[in-house]
């Protein structure tokens, strides 16, 4: 019902009345982008499947603080996003779902978080409406959140701390939610969490506010994320020992200057080539409001700007394209590459889009009308590349779901079976995904297939089989179980 009561809570948030609608719809369309038929594939790999059998095998081993997979304590990542889905999975059950739901409201708080964060960077609301929607239409951002990895996490608490560090600028007690939040980021995904010091040290540049390294509340916040962070890993090293160190910080800091399983992009453009690829529009608009603030730059009218009520934007602009900048370039150089570790930047980059929009208003507002036409038609772009990706209306991932559902429907198969089962998967060398569906009830290798008289199946690309046939010997003894989209899966039967 509405009333004074009403209207004054709106108005406090920024919102008006007459707005709300827009607001209540960009709503909806978030979380139908985020949630829709979010369990609707099965569980990839690597990441997806691996991190849900390490879900599993810790519930199953009874062991909430250290995590463990196939019977072994498994160190290689953080907990944050296994404990919440390990609640989830003890309340609801363990479901695609399920799984995926973390990290899902991950990515939707920081379309809201995103929102806040430019309407206070820039003191305009509608910069920060239209940042939040940029970000809702960049499908790498989406997808990403979809699925169960830990980078839609980092991404929020990495943005959250830059909203406290920002708002610290007014009131430094805002730098305890700075801490608060570093320390959840590096529970969230280790390490990586230290891009938040270069992203701050950005904005004091351009900002030129130095201050804060001298306030109490700045180091009070740091130990704070100390008190979030150190309680884990002080019991883990207590527990396990040198095999915690090794295994942990040593992975983490190791694939830095190696390559890991599916890594192995060894272009330092791997990352702007998928970026041109998957997230247009906003990535050409991006390289484009680059190019006018560079030149704007030189021709020193960004100095001149800053002397004008426009300062914030302009400040505002020029720091988030050197944090995009920066943080593709540092990952570039990282030896591991994979597409999902710059989902950090796409916050940012939706800053600077809205900004540089209302920037170019400001400098021709007799075409204020048209922009805003242009923009729409963008959104709706930006939109169409988010669905068709999200729900894999077009191939532009080498066809990973493709691959899962198969591995499902063939582990499903193999459940079935009254014996001991043995899947090799000949030249399928990633099967996350068969483990994780078949729960230890089947045997599978990639080693060579053996010579015996036992029975035993074998899973073959159908990419495969387009050029190449199975040995006589087997192809004798081969019945053809299942035949998919992507696998053909063969059970070859005991020569007895």
């Amino acid at each position: 019902m509405r009333g004074p009561f009403f209207e004054n809570k709106m108005e406090r948030y920024g919102i008006k009345s007459s707005q709300l609608w827009v607001f209540i719809s960009v709503f909806f369309l978030a979380a139908f982008l985020f949630l829709f038929k979010l369990g609707y594939f099965p569980l990839k790999d690597y990441d997806e499947a691996h991190y849900g059998s390490v879900v599993l095998d810790s519930i199953d081993k009874g062991s909430f603080l250290t995590l463990f997979k196939a019977e072994k304590p498994w160190v290689d990542k953080p907990p944050l996003l296994f404990w919440l889905n390990m609640a989830g999975v003890k309340f609801f059950g363990a479901s695609e779902f399920i799984l995926r739901f973390p990290s899902a409201l991950f990515g939707l708080l920081s379309v809201f978080l995103t929102y806040l964060f430019t309407a206070y960077l820039t003191k305009n609301k509608f910069a920060g409406f239209v940042s939040a929607l940029v970000l809702l239409t960049t499908a790498e951002f989406i997808y990403a959140s979809r699925e169960f990895r830990l980078d839609s996490a980092l991404a929020f608490f990495l943005l959250l701390a830059a909203y406290g560090f920002i708002r610290s600028m007014d009131n430094p007690r805002w730098l305890l939610l700075f801490g608060a939040a570093v320390g959840m980021g590096f529970l969230s995904k280790s390490v990586v969490v230290l891009l938040i010091f270069p992203i701050i040290f950005i904005f004091s540049l351009f900002y030129n506010r130095w201050s804060w390294i001298k306030r109490w509340e700045y180091w009070l916040g740091l130990a704070l994320a100390a008190v979030i962070a150190a309680p884990w890993v002080l019991y883990e090293y207590a527990t396990l020992g040198k095999y915690f160190i090794d295994g942990y910080f040593g992975h983490q800091l190791g694939r830095m200057g190696k390559e890991i399983l599916g890594g192995g992009n060894t272009s330092y453009f791997y990352y702007l080539k998928n970026w041109f690829k998957l997230v247009w529009p906003w990535s050409y608009l991006f390289i484009i409001g680059g190019l006018f603030w560079v030149f704007n730059s030189v021709r020193r009218t960004a100095r001149i700007a800053a002397k004008t009520p426009v300062q914030n934007f302009w400040r505002a602009f020029g720091s988030t394209f050197v944090i995009v900048s920066f943080i593709i370039v540092v990952f570039s150089f990282i030896q591991t590459r994979l597409f999902y570790y710059i989902e950090p930047i796409y916050p940012f980059m939706a800053v600077n889009i809205a900004v540089f929009f209302v920037i170019l208003q400001m400098k021709v507002p007799r075409l204020r009308e048209l922009m805003i036409v242009c923009l729409s038609f963008l959104f709706i772009i930006g939109l169409a590349n988010t669905v068709i990706q999200i729900y894999e209306l077009k191939e532009l991932r080498s066809a990973e779901y493709a691959y899962a559902v198969d591995e499902k429907n063939i582990s499903l198969i193999l459940n079935k079976q009254k014996y001991p089962v043995r899947l090799y998967t000949s030249n399928h060398y990633m099967w996350d995904t068969f483990q994780y569906y078949t729960r230890g009830s089947v045997q599978i290798s990639t080693l060579k297939m053996p010579a015996d008289i036992n029975s035993f199946f074998l899973a073959i690309p159908n990419q495969i089989l387009q050029f190449a046939e199975l040995e006589p010997s087997l192809s004798a003894r081969a019945r053809i179980s299942y035949k998919g989209d992507k696998l053909t899966l063969f059970e070859i039967a005991s020569m007895r």
